[in-house]
């Protein structure tokens, strides 16, 4: 029968304060985990503020008599609605005769001070009325 070996005082001497050390380690690590996902979270809605402004302006610069002032109002406007997560946004809105194109960029503040850059573009062609002037009506 085998008899379970017995650790002696000075044994276990050697191993005080390991559990400390281990967990101040998994704490550490812990904490660089929960950082990562808000910091993920705030990359994540920074970029869909600017993709909602973006589909706002481009829906508003495609109107038939819309305009690109008209489209870059809205993207600030929907900016200045939803979040202050963007920072210093830049909204480009151009339109010719056949399509508008909008770009939004701007910055993320991390939880460490540094800055992501965001930038969304979207484009569409332009809405036109043409009347109905074929034969079967």
């Amino acid at each position: 029968m085998n008899m379970p070996h017995l650790i002696s005082r000075h044994e276990q001497a050697g191993a005080r304060g390991s559990g400390t050390a281990e967990t101040v380690i998994a704490m550490g690590l812990l904490a660089m985990i929960v950082l990562g996902m808000v910091q993920y979270a705030a990359d994540v809605h920074g970029e869909q503020a600017a993709q909602a402004a973006a589909s706002i302006a481009l829906a508003t610069a495609r109107e038939q008599n819309g305009s690109a002032g008209a489209g870059q109002a809205a993207a600030a406007a929907e900016l200045a609605q939803l979040t202050t997560a963007l920072q210093n946004p830049d909204i480009s809105v151009a339109r010719s005769a056949t399509e508008v194109t909008v770009t939004i960029s701007g910055s993320v503040t991390t939880l460490l001070g540094l800055t992501e850059h965001v930038t969304v573009s979207t484009s569409g062609p332009v809405d036109r009325f043409e009347p109905n002037t074929g034969a079967g009506s």
